[in-house]
């Protein structure tokens, strides 16, 4: 029969044996990777940060959580409408087509002779003036998916594919005003002033599947460099692609 001080020497040497390759069997399953990128498509040439943690689970596949955010709205939401939908109706004209593909930035463009509007109960024609749209906005991708490393002879290199599946959501801020000048009657016509401003925030929140190749340099220990390329299908038709760089730990 054993002992305490024979049992305790054994449980020592059975955790002395045991728990070096447990640590060795768990290392560098984690990964942690931060980089930062530029966008293309639905969002041109905006800058974008991306983050990710990854859990290897097998020998090549991992799992991974992936986070984008750019800067800009991605293309999903419709144009801002502040005045009406055309000539002798209340509110007067839509400028949501002189918005044209302006996704953020400041916007100014001369307005066309004759339409009108409805200021108070009076339709009043206004005058040749000018439309001024700011607009901002900022895009969010979260994914949850899979990574799987490729074959490689090269210790240090390792290229990988991706995809995954979440959420994305684009946020858009459109301010404006308008200015004209007014004819209260034949050959009297008011100074050019602002009559319209807006400050309007629209959102929307769908579906993203990613799909993605890059690889991992390592330049230091657990330390290593990252490329990649994603592309992001969004819902309402947006395509969206990403192109950048960073770091990753793995532990």
């Amino acid at each position: 029969m054993l002992n305490s001080t024979t049992l305790l020497r054994s449980l020592t040497l059975l955790a002395a044996v045991m728990v070096p390759a447990l640590a060795h069997a768990q290392d560098q399953r984690l990964r942690v990777s931060l980089g930062g990128a530029t966008t293309a498509g639905a969002l041109d040439a905006q800058p974008a940060i991306a983050a990710s943690v990854g859990y290897r689970f097998a020998d090549r596949f991992s799992f991974d959580v992936e986070v984008t955010a750019a800067d800009g709205a991605a293309g999903r939401l419709s144009g801002v409408s502040f005045l009406g939908a055309g000539p002798g109706r209340a509110g007067g004209a839509r400028l949501g087509p002189m918005m044209g593909d302006i996704r953020r930035g400041t916007f100014t463009r001369p307005l066309p002779a004759g339409i009108s509007a409805r200021i108070g109960s009076l339709g009043l024609p206004l005058s040749p003036g000018e439309a001024r749209i700011e607009r901002d906005g900022n895009t969010a991708l979260a994914t949850v998916g899979f990574r799987y490393e490729l074959p490689t002879q090269v210790g240090r290199f390792l290229p990988y594919v991706s995809a995954g599946l979440g959420l994305a959501r684009t946020e858009q801020r459109v301010r404006g005003s308008l200015s004209v000048a007014t004819t209260v009657r034949p050959g009297i016509t008011t100074a050019v002033r602002p009559i319209v401003d807006i400050d309007e925030t629209t959102s929307h929140t769908g579906l993203a599947a990613s799909a993605g190749v890059g690889a991992s340099i390592r330049i230091f220990r657990q330390l290593s460099a990252d490329v990649d390329a994603r592309y992001f299908r969004l819902d309402r038709g947006g395509n969206l692609g990403r192109f950048g760089g960073g770091v990753s730990y793995r532990f």
